[in-house]
């Protein structure tokens, strides 16, 4: 659990380095009004502002060459650490925090507003908070993120469209609904992508989800195999496998039924592995590995009285 002081101290900015890129929610946005606003106050009326968060550099960040001869990195006030620099200021008032890498991403989440980010931003902050929470879960993240878990699950979805798909969420030129959608839509001819993405960027989300069911009549000659294939990678893209144990359980029953089709015990059971969290998931593993190896050596001994 973290810890921050209630004393506020005048911190030297020369002391002050540079964050690992891994708890780097945003770097100080120097062309917004809000920056130039702050800058002009602090160049006309002083040093007056709200103490930022610092804590101390991690031993992986001294490294940096950059850091050479600093202490601390910004947890919060990364726009008034950058104003008063640049306005030739000496100190600036901070509180300090000790914590944990967990702890320091939490609190500067905590500290941004989601509404001023741009879709991009988001999702770049909620693969870093996994990133340091590799066990936790989308109910869990979506708690801690202060987000539903629908909208969770949509971020997630659209990182898997690549970073042409990324660059226009982040200009606005795509909504996060038409990424959604073209997230988990299927069937699509990969000649017939860059199509789908000028739809996605033009269309409104009604008018687009009409684009999309219309490729769907096209899957239909499709085997059980590729339909059940495209099935489970979807519930991939669609959650996060945060435990290398779900994803072998998975793999291990996906591999002994690939011959089945879209409805069958199979996808009911991938489902139901989803909806749980990862110790349940460890807890089953060895009733589920029990049940494998009967099914194995049934087949290995049914297959020697054959020969």
């Amino acid at each position: 659990m973290y810890k921050i002081s209630n004393e506020v101290s005048s911190v030297p900015l020369d002391l002050i380095g540079f964050c690992k890129p891994e708890l780097l929610i945003r770097e100080a946005q120097t062309k917004n009004t809000d920056y130039l606003n702050l800058l002009s106050s602090i160049i006309e009326h002083g040093i007056n502002h709200t103490p930022v968060l610092l804590r101390a550099l991690l031993e992986s960040e001294k490294s940096d060459p950059r850091n050479a001869n600093k202490e601390y990195a910004v947890i919060d006030g990364t726009q008034r650490t950058s104003c008063l620099k640049t306005a030739g200021a000496g100190f600036v008032r901070a509180q300090i925090a000790e914590g944990t890498e967990a702890d320091f991403l939490a609190l500067s989440i905590s500290k941004n507003d989601f509404v001023k980010m741009t879709v991009g931003q988001v999702r770049r902050v909620i693969s870093k908070y996994i990133g340091v929470n590799p066990d936790i879960t989308v109910q869990r993240l979506a708690k801690d993120l202060k987000l539903t878990e629908v909208q969770i699950l949509k971020y997630l979805r659209v990182s898997t469209l690549g970073q042409k798909v990324t660059d226009l969420l982040d200009t606005g030129a795509m909504t996060l609904s038409n990424a959604d959608i073209l997230a988990v839509a299927k069937g699509i001819p990969e000649d017939r992508m860059p199509e789908a993405i000028d739809k996605a960027c033009n269309l409104k989300s009604t008018d687009f989800t009409v684009y999309i069911e219309s490729f769907k009549a096209k899957r239909h000659g499709l085997t059980n195999e590729q339909k059940l294939a495209e099935l489970v990678q979807s519930y991939f893209e669609a959650k996060p496998v945060f435990d290398m144990n779900r994803l072998k359980t998975v793999f291990d029953k996906v591999e002994t039924a690939v011959d089945m089709g879209e409805d069958t015990p199979l996808t009911q059971e991938i489902l139901y592995v989803y909806s749980l969290d990862p110790v349940t998931v460890k807890s089953k593993r060895d009733i589920w590995e029990k049940e494998r190896d009967s099914k194995i050596a049934d087949l290995q001994a049914k297959l020697s009285t054959k020969k």
